[in-house]
């Protein structure tokens, strides 16, 4: 993997860009396959960075002024910065408080929960239709938390997947069940 592809390389990226946005007093979170790649130590990959904010958004135009500040050209929501693409949301709807923060050379970035990251793959894995990669995703999930490569809360994950929102208990117990015995 080349440095510029690394996790490492990422998390600095969006350090800068939560650097920015924190200088506003915004709270940046990031979630997605990006979190899924910092967990995974790199055995996961994806080309872009999913940012969102904790209790309060910058309006679109706010994004797109510190974006543009930052090097990229004009955008909504996408953007290109450096050598990523960053989807910038707005408010990140998060079912689970235990944040990881990862600091770096250039800055703090606050991830989403692993046990949130685990049960979006499988929600993604099985809606609105079957996503195979989603599913290796949250299986490779399971298998570095179990492996001991970052704290895990089991009870959490179990409580998020009965959730409504997600219902994927039964899916998530199959797949556990499945690591454990191999």
């Amino acid at each position: 993997m080349a440095k510029q592809d690394s996790p490492v390389a990422r998390l600095e990226l969006a350090a800068e860009i939560f650097a920015a946005f924190r200088a506003l007093g915004y709270q940046p979170i990031q979630y997605g396959g990006a979190t899924v790649e910092v967990y995974s130590d790199g055995q996961y990959c994806t080309g872009d960075l999913d940012i969102g904010f904790l209790y309060q958004a910058p309006p679109i135009e706010e994004r797109s002024r510190v974006m543009q500040a930052l090097g990229s050209p004009p955008g909504v929501r996408l953007f290109q910065y450096k050598d990523a693409v960053v989807d910038l949301g707005g408010v990140a709807e998060m079912f689970s408080r235990n944040f990881v923060e990862i600091k770096t050379a250039k800055g703090a970035v606050l991830l989403e929960a692993p046990e949130e990251a685990i049960i979006q793959r499988l929600l993604l894995a099985y809606y609105p239709q079957s996503q195979p990669d989603q599913l290796k995703a949250a299986e490779l999930l399971i298998r570095n938390a179990l492996a001991g490569n970052f704290a895990i809360d089991w009870a959490e994950v179990r409580r998020l997947a009965g959730l409504p929102m997600f219902n994927v208990l039964a899916q998530f117990e199959a797949l556990y069940q499945r690591i454990i015995e191999d």
